[in-house]
């Protein structure tokens, strides 16, 4: 019994951790010590994914090994995860491109990197890339290959309540006016980057994974639930602008009603009503943190911030016509496809787009621009201007994988439910981490259009991890042999 415990739920500890916790470190470590400690976590959960997967009925633990093994050799994402891995690869090594200036011309220029044709990095810049990538694919092969039913819906717990406490502990450095925190809390469209974007699909997986342990009857499990769900509200509610705030928690409202639906048909004793009453303990976080930690300055401005019609703003420059002028996130915008047509294929370098700003706007772009601009507000340009189609196309491929093999497994799982008694109510014979991954992915995607948070990483993982969970936890047909262990 303690093996199969300590097989079920200790990869399932490290594989949250690994997608977790650099989430929640974004914001307190810089680039290099991320990509470490990324690279660390790694190599605990590929020896928990190759040496103690979980067993299924009928296997011993070598046979879960090879089964393991097997499936990932076999897995086309393994393979496309080892092109994308060496894509970056390719590109941290090609890490030539920096400011200097030039003697002889007497002009600051962008040194060009050693093979133009090549996705290029920044000297310093192309290590995390790497790293996050090494990272997802671990994530995203452990979930498909390793873990049991019971084992995923721990796993999505677990990551969401350390997501949860990093969302607290962000709370607090803002709330304190801690430096580099202060203001973070009031940001609105145009005021990008938003910290609440990495916390969005945590919450959803708070509150799905939180209902699926409660039909499990896991007891232990309520205490993660309520600090999941609290952190992450108060990451959504403080750190993206209100009107975010709210279409993101009217869709969480929608899954909860579902996940307590699930709850209470799947589970003995009550199991919704617990779980909703988990939920309402961690909003009552939120709402202890605020008071404690907020000053009476932050919660004025932030109730003034929802209640007003539109945003104030700081006037730009007195010569500032809002009628005729453009935007800064326009101006931003236009100078990434610049910079995008400039390198159409490889892009200007990954971490370039700030060193070439000065060399596309124009002077009366400053005017309205910033005096450090890091990425435009729209981040699906920042990222196209820096790794150009080669590095969207590895993005955008993986993302088809996991939406493909969603469609795919939803199908088998309506041929499954059908053969069974729950044919008459499929949609809650399935676990609501399977359905709440669509409507919550699209929010992110929204979410990107007005935020920079594309330029940050680890948020990789906020995706990768939710989509595994939600392919891997549809319903299989049932086989006579080395059916999964439940």
């Amino acid at each position: 019994m303690f093996q199969r415990a300590v097989t079920k739920f200790g990869l399932a500890a490290h594989i949250a951790l690994l997608a977790a916790l650099p989430v929640a470190l974004t914001p307190f470590l810089s680039a290099q010590w991320l990509g470490k400690t990324i690279l660390w976590l790694t190599l605990f959960a590929v020896v928990w994914i190759l040496l103690a997967p979980s067993i299924r009925s009928g296997e011993g633990l070598g046979m879960a090994r090879r089964r393991v093994l097997g499936g990932i050799v076999r897995d086309p994402m393994t393979w496309f995860f080892v092109l994308a891995a060496v894509m970056m690869w390719l590109a941290k090594l090609n890490g030539g491109v920096e400011l200097f200036y030039d003697a002889e011309t007497t002009q600051w220029i962008i040194k060009t990197p050693p093979v133009e044709e090549l996705m290029s990095s920044v000297p310093g810049a192309g290590f995390l890339p790497l790293a996050t990538t090494i990272g997802v694919a671990v994530c995203v092969l452990g979930v498909r290959h390793a873990m049991g039913r019971q084992a995923r819906t721990w796993c999505g717990l677990a990551a969401a309540f350390i997501a949860g406490c990093g969302a607290f502990a962000l709370a607090a450095l803002t709330f304190t006016g801690a430096e580099g925190f202060a203001g973070a809390c009031l940001r609105n469209f145009g005021d990008a980057p938003f910290f609440g974007s990495f916390f969005i699909m945590w919450l959803f997986m708070a509150i799905t994974c939180g209902a699926q342990a409660e039909a499990e009857g896991w007891g232990a499990a309520r205490l993660p639930m309520a600090v999941a769900v609290g952190g992450n509200v108060t990451a959504v509610a403080f750190f993206l602008p209100p009107l975010a705030s709210a279409i993101v928690f009217g869709v969480a409202l929608v899954f909860l009603m579902t996940s307590l639906a699930y709850a209470a048909r799947a589970g003995k004793g009550g199991a919704a009503a617990r779980a909703f009453v988990m939920c309402v303990f961690g909003i009552l976080m939120t709402a202890l943190v605020v008071m404690m930690c907020a000053s009476e300055e932050i919660r004025t401005a932030k109730v003034e911030q929802i209640l007003a019609a539109e945003p104030e703003k700081e006037p730009i420059e007195d010569t500032f016509d809002e009628d005729t002028d453009p935007t800064p996130d326009e101006v931003l915008s236009r100078i990434a496809q610049q910079m995008w047509l400039t390198a159409p294929w490889s892009g200007v370098g990954i971490g370039a787009y700030n060193l070439n700003v000065p060399f596309y706007a124009e002077d009366a772009d400053w005017r309205i621009l910033p005096p450090k601009v890091d990425w435009p507000v729209n981040g699906y340009w920042g990222l196209l201007a820096e790794r150009g189609i080669t590095g969207c196309a590895i993005i955008a491929v993986g993302l088809a994988f996991l939406v493909v093999f969603w469609f795919i497994r939803a199908v088998e799982a309506f041929f499954a439910v059908r053969a069974s008694d729950d044919h008459d109510v499929y949609f809650f014979a399935v676990q609501p981490v399977s359905w709440c991954i669509l409507p919550a992915f699209a929010l992110c995607c929204a979410d990107a259009r007005f935020s920079s948070v594309l330029r940050f990483d680890a948020v990789a993982f906020s995706i990768a991890l939710p989509f595994a969970l939600a392919v891997a936890s549809f319903p299989r047909l049932k086989k006579k042999k080395n059916t999964e262990e439940k």
